[in-house]
């Protein structure tokens, strides 16, 4: 199973622990030149709690940065 395609993958939310800083993270990676496509990708396959989404986005940044 990809990283990418796991957004409940134990690892991810571990490090978003809080609601703060899921917001912030995906306010930074919405306004970032390269990661906003992940969070419109993200956002596109799934309608999720900002924990969630904050750890689908942070997965899929992760996988594409391993795959660079």
């Amino acid at each position: 199973m990809c990283i990418r395609d796991s957004p409940g993958d134990a690892r991810w939310p571990s490090l978003l622990n809080d609601t703060q800083t899921c917001a912030a993270f995906v306010e930074w990676a919405t306004h970032h030149p390269k990661w906003c496509h992940d969070v419109a990708d993200v956002a596109e396959r799934i309608c999720a709690k900002p924990l969630e989404a904050a750890a689908a986005i942070l997965a899929s940044i992760t996988a594409e940065s391993l795959e660079e």
